[in-house]
Parts: C-alpha cells; sequence; structure tokens
C-alpha cells in the first residue's frame, strides 16, 4: 500500500473540503438570511432542501479529488482533472442553488381571512411580470407581503378551477394588491385562539417575532 499516495490524496480531500465548507457558509448566509428567513425555512421546507444539496456538493467534490490526486501524476494531468472535479462540482451546486431558489417562499398572501406561503415556482413567471415594480420578487429579496383585491367576475372561472383542484386563489399573482395591514389585522386570529386548535404546533408561540420584508 503506497502511504505517500494516501497520504497526499488526504490532504488534496481535507484542502478541498474546507474549500467547500466555506462556500457553502455563503451560500447557507444568502439562503437563510434573505430567501428563506424564519420561520419561512421552517414552513416552506428549505432548510431540508438546501441541506441535501450541500450535503451532496461538499462530499462528492472533495471525494473524487482524492480519487483523482495522485503525487506521481503530471502537473498538467493533476491540474486538469482538479479543474474537471471543480467544475462539475459547480455545475451541481449552482443547479442546486437555482431550485433552492425556484422553491423559495416569495410572497406572504392575506385574502382576508388568512395569510398563505407561496413559493416562486408554483406561480405563473407572466403575471408576475405583469405586476407593479414594488411587488415584483427580486432576486435578493426575502419573503413579501401583499394582500389580495375582489375577485372580478371574468376571474371567477379561474378561481374556481382552481379550487376544485385544492388549490387557493392565493397562487394567483393577477390579483396581489400591496400589502394592507389593518385589515389584515381586523380579521386576525389571536395565536392563543391557533393553538387550541393546534395544540401541537408550539412554534405558533414563536411566529409575532419573526419579521417579514414588505
Amino acid at each position: 500500500m503506497n502511504t505517500t499516495r494516501i497520504r497526499t490524496a488526504f490532504k488534496a480531500f481535507g484542502i478541498h473540503f474546507g474549500i467547500s465548507l466555506l462556500v457553502a457558509a455563503l451560500v447557507a448566509l444568502l439562503v437563510f438570511t434573505i430567501w428563506y428567513p424564519y420561520p419561512f425555512r421552517e414552513l416552506a421546507g428549505g432548510r431540508d432542501l438546501f441541506i441535501l444539496v450541500i450535503a451532496v456538493d461538499i462530499i462528492c467534490g472533495p471525494l473524487l479529488t482524492s480519487i483523482l490526486f495522485s503525487p506521481t501524476k503530471p502537473k498538467k494531468e493533476l491540474i486538469t482533472d482538479i479543474s474537471l472535479v471543480v467544475i462539475v462540482q459547480l455545475l451541481a451546486l449552482g443547479y442546486g442553488i437555482w431550485n433552492v431558489w425556484l422553491a423559495r417562499p416569495v410572497y406572504l398572501v392575506n385574502d382576508g381571512n388568512r395569510f398563505h406561503v407561496v413559493s416562486r415556482i408554483s406561480l405563473d413567471s407572466k403575471y408576475i411580470n405583469s405586476l407593479e415594480p414594488a411587488l415584483q420578487p427580486k432576486f435578493f429579496s426575502g419573503p413579501m407581503k401583499v394582500s389580495m383585491r375582489e375577485v372580478a367576475f371574468f376571474e371567477q372561472s379561474t378561481v374556481d378551477a382552481l379550487t376544485q383542484v385544492g388549490k387557493n386563489k392565493s397562487l394567483l399573482p393577477q390579483l396581489y394588491v400591496p400589502y394592507d395591514g389593518t385589515k389584515a389585522y381586523q380579521n386576525a386570529s389571536s395565536v392563543n385562539a391557533l393553538l387550541k386548535v393546534m395544540p401541537k404546533r408550539l412554534k405558533l408561540k414563536q411566529l409575532p417575532k419573526a419579521g417579514t420584508s414588505g
């Protein structure tokens, strides 16, 4: 057994793993402070998706490096091998982040009776792009609070179609209007009332402390 080969491969793995961990920490800062601030990381499942993406990325990249790395290889060949590993790792990370970005909650929609967390992937881009700029989600922005206007007569068939498949009109961004906090407050239920209905959801007690943008 070539102990030198094992030692150098382990060192290469450690260096690559450390760099990957640093990149993962920077991405986590973006994901959990902007895209999935508390409590949305719990409500929208962003934490589990992110952990899956990052775990695969920071393990597979360094592992491939340790397999391909050898002190006996010519420098040019070694650089080519490591470069290919890094490119594949970055592509995989980019694809994973893109999916995390698509799944992120972009709106906290108040329909007059309750709030709905709506993710980007649930909405039609055509209608999002037709919204006024202030209501359009930005890349570096978190969930935005919006209200909903009354459904027009010609839109009722669309709402009915959503209802028939078990979905809510909160998925129709063409109905979004700037957030009306006064109206939402008038129709709000207390946290204690919600806990009586869902006694196991103790995290509800923390929701009033959680801020959202918009």
